[in-house]
């Protein structure tokens, strides 16, 4: 997989994107503050997002110039859709094993990380 770096005005969202994710871009943009950018977006051969619409907003929101990108070449724009829904939807199906999403949290928080910044209420 190669990775670029590019110019976030050159990246364009799907107008079609179904996710709504207003809510969480504020986190998204605190989160690429305190970790980096590690995960690319993923575009099409078109400049289009499949995957990373938050992350995009956030950038744009922190003012950010360049973000790291993968581009998915040779996906059809049924396959595109497919990869993308999939991403999206499997990820909410996945189950947490809670004791031990609770010590990492734990953990995270006696480090004071804003445990809210990852969409996680702090345990008082």
């Amino acid at each position: 997989m190669r990775i670029e770096m590019w110019p976030v005005d050159r990246i364009q969202p799907d107008p079609n994107h179904p996710h709504i994710s207003d809510g969480t871009i504020e986190q998204v943009a605190q989160s690429i503050l305190e970790n980096g950018f590690p995960q690319p977006m993923v575009v099409d051969e078109a400049d289009i997002i499949i995957l990373g619409h938050i992350r995009w907003s956030a950038a744009k929101k922190l003012g950010l110039a360049d973000v790291p990108v993968h581009v998915a070449c040779g996906l059809s724009p049924e396959q595109a859709n497919d990869y993308r829904l999939a991403d999206q939807k499997l990820g909410e199906l996945a189950k947490w094993d809670r004791d031990m999403r609770m010590i990492e949290l734990a953990d995270l928080q006696d480090l004071e990380f804003d445990l809210s910044s990852l969409g996680f209420v702090p345990q008082k």
